[in-house]
C-alpha cells in the first residue's frame, strides 16, 4: 500500500496543586486538574489490488476526538530544573466524529465485481454481517462517555526555565 498520513495531538490542563498534602510548594507534588485533549488523524491509502491491474481501491479515513475531564497527578522536581510528571488519573467524556471514504479508479463494471467479491468475502469471515460496502462516504457523530470505565496515564520529561 501506499499511504499519506497527518495528525495533530493538542492538551491542555490547569493545575491546582494541594497544599495539605504537598509538602513543597508548587509545581511540586500532589495535584488536581482539569483538561481538554484534541486529536485528529488523516490517513488515505492507496491499495494495489493485483499486480497484473493499474487500477487501485482508495480509502481515506478522518477522526476527531475531543476529550474533557479531571485528572490527577503528581511532580517530581530534581535539581531545581528537572521535572517529572506523573498523570494518575483521569476520568473524561469524549466526544468524536469519524468519517471515511472507498472508491476505486475501476471502470463501473470492474467496480461492482470487485465489490460483490468483496462483500461475499467479508461475509465469509465475519459471523451476521449484513453491510455491503459499496463506493461513498460513511459518516459517524457521536458521544462515548468515558467517565466511569476511562483511563488516562501519561508520564513527561521536562526542564524547567
Amino acid at each position: 500500500t501506499d499511504y499519506k498520513d497527518k495528525g495533530l495531538h493538542i492538551s491542555g490542563d490547569y493545575r491546582f496543586y494541594l497544599k495539605k498534602e504537598n509538602k513543597y510548594a508548587a509545581p511540586r507534588g500532589f495535584y488536581i486538574a482539569p483538561y481538554y485533549t484534541y486529536n485528529y488523524l488523516n490517513r488515505e491509502n492507496y491499495w494495489h489490488i493485483d499486480e497484473n491491474l493499474i487500477d487501485d481501491v482508495i480509502t481515506n479515513v478522518k477522526f476527531n476526538i475531543h476529550t474533557v475531564g479531571v485528572e490527577l497527578g503528581y511532580q517530581f522536581v530534581f535539581w531545581d530544573r528537572m521535572a517529572v510528571d506523573m498523570i494518575m488519573m483521569g476520568p473524561g467524556v469524549g466526544f468524536y466524529d469519524i468519517k471515511a471514504k472507498l472508491g476505486t479508479s475501476m471502470d463501473p463494471a470492474k467496480e461492482a465485481e470487485f465489490f460483490q467479491k468483496l462483500n461475499d468475502l467479508l461475509a465469509d469471515k465475519i459471523p451476521g454481517y449484513d453491510k455491503v460496502i459499496e463506493p461513498g462516504t460513511f459518516s459517524k457523530n457521536g458521544s462515548y462517555n468515558t467517565v466511569d470505565v476511562g483511563f488516562r496515564y501519561v508520564v513527561r520529561i521536562g526542564y524547567r526555565f
